[in-house]
């Protein structure tokens, strides 16, 4: 009965795609727009391609869309990963099972998405590692022991069979502009801040539950402030049990950006604010709700250093734009970090579109902090890279496509120095430099969606390599958050 179910409604979704509706896309695999702001909360309407190469219709919008001639819009499609895959040198098979759906709505002034996804997976040796490294901290006599894991830019996770996980999450966020110069923002949305794929001080692979908003003060003016709650997978001692309460902070951020012509600027100031101990909790002080950088030093209570930096971009043409960002934590001698990169989006030929992104990223070896007390982390990963502290790093991400042909292709080279180790990791990162190349080629079957049934290889040196293949059918919208 649960299979036909299941097949009814596949054929409702295929009846009403043929109405087609105009709704804004939600795609967060790469930067969707030449011209993104600085904040992007992942809708564009650039990604669509002509109705020549989305034909036939089913292909061109979401499996369940409606709008109407208020603006006002609705959508629904499932959200997919079903791959299987083999790893040289290892005889188990490795894959996905992932099933969920998104939802979007809005109108002139408001947008909102909303995703859940339940997950069983076994992925290849050295994601596994990194996941369980990171996994939930228990508290016992000989200080902690560690357990399940952490999926990056997903959730942490519980056993499942023999060397998988099992594991479920939701995301949704939403943004609201009641008046020309203002836009609120919130929600555990994963938010892209800055020109790259992902910046210093903040990568989408966080979920953090934040409230913001963006002021316009002038034409070439705008004011962002947002605060959140950190949290890290830490059970605290007093509470132990299932159900203990995580380690917990408040997350403050406030950029002035500045934009004229081609170029753009901003000063970000990032802050974190004492939520208690390892082993008490306490209340954030109401100093924590002013919008207005520095107050953390008022706190008695709070002695973390903030981030503080500068991030720049100009964009000569409409598909081109360089970038580069300098930051410090609190001018603290090996705190300082640096990031240079180029994108180009756009069309290469008629047929030939190019999503590229290039970056080369330096953080000091104590950028994200030199205790776990005062680390900048949420879930047990750094806000920014997810390597951490102390790594040099060149990141190359490509797009490409023509008509329903589409490659995705990530490189990523780096080498990790002496970095101060802000969580309780079981051994210390290795100093060889790792070489890191992911590729799927695959066909679209759904643009909005990106439904992509593809092929895979992965492939990364270390002390023991890994050649991966793998192949599926997926709603490609997230980047690969798997590049360590």
């Amino acid at each position: 009965m649960a299979n036909r179910g299941y097949l009814a409604l596949g054929f409702i979704f295929c009846f009403l795609s043929l109405f087609k509706a105009q709704i804004p896309q939600w795609n967060q695999r790469l930067n969707n727009s030449s011209d993104k702001s600085w904040i992007d909360f992942g809708f564009s309407n650039d990604s669509t391609p002509s109705r020549k190469a989305a034909s036939p219709p089913w292909a061109q919008t979401y499996p369940l869309a409606y709008t109407d001639s208020c603006g006002s819009f609705f959508a629904l499609t499932p959200l997919v990963n079903f791959s299987l895959g083999h790893e040289l040198g290892v005889d188990t098979l490795r894959y996905q099972n992932s099933r969920g759906a998104l939802i979007l709505a809005g109108g002139r002034t408001l947008k909102i998405h909303t995703l859940l996804m339940e997950n069983q997976a076994v992925f290849p040796n050295y994601q596994r590692d990194f996941i369980q490294k990171h996994g939930e901290f228990y508290f016992n006599s000989n200080g902690y022991t560690q357990s399940n894991g952490m999926v990056p830019g997903e959730a942490r996770t519980k056993p499942f069979k023999d060397s998988g996980f099992d594991y479920l999450y939701a995301r949704g966020g939403f943004q609201w502009a009641p008046r020309k110069r203002i836009m609120i923002f919130g929600g555990n949305q994963q938010i892209l801040i800055g020109y790259g794929a992902r910046s210093l001080f903040w990568g989408d692979h966080n979920q953090a539950l934040i409230l913001g908003a963006q002021y316009h003060i002038t034409k070439h003016i705008s004011y962002v402030s947002s605060r959140g709650r950190l949290y890290d997978l830490l059970r605290r001692p007093s509470f132990e049990g299932v159900e203990s309460n995580y380690y917990k902070r408040g997350y403050a951020l406030n950029g002035l950006v500045f934009r004229w012509k081609i170029h753009e600027a901003c000063l970000v100031y990032q802050s974190l604010w004492n939520g208690g101990s390892l082993t008490k909790e306490a209340r954030i002080s109401p100093y924590f709700w002013v919008p207005i950088p520095g107050l953390n030093f008022l706190d008695k209570n709070t002695f973390y250093q903030p981030q503080i930096g500068v991030c720049y971009k100009i964009q000569p043409t409409k598909t081109l734009q360089f970038y580069g960002e300098v930051f410090t934590r609190n001018f603290i001698k090996n705190t300082m970090s640096f990031q240079a990169g180029g994108n180009f989006i756009g069309k290469v030929t008629q047929n030939l579109y190019l999503n590229a992104h290039v970056s080369f990223l330096h953080t000091g070896n104590s950028f994200y902090g030199d205790t776990f007390e005062g680390g900048f982390s949420h879930n047990n990963l750094p806000l920014g890279s997810l390597l951490g502290n102390g790594v040099d790093e060149l990141q190359i991400i490509t797009q490409w496509r023509i008509k329903r042909l589409q490659v995705n292709h990530q490189t990523h080279y780096y080498k990790i120095n002496s970095p101060k180790n802000i969580m309780f990791l079981p051994s210390t990162p290795s100093n060889d430099p790792i070489f890191h190349s992911v590729m799927e080629v695959g066909v679209l079957v759904n643009y909005p969606s990106q439904l992509l049934i593809y092929l895979g290889m992965d492939f990364r040196t270390s002390h023991n390599n890994t050649l991966f293949w793998s192949g599926g059918i997926k709603t490609a919208l997230f980047r690969n958050q798997h590049a360590y």
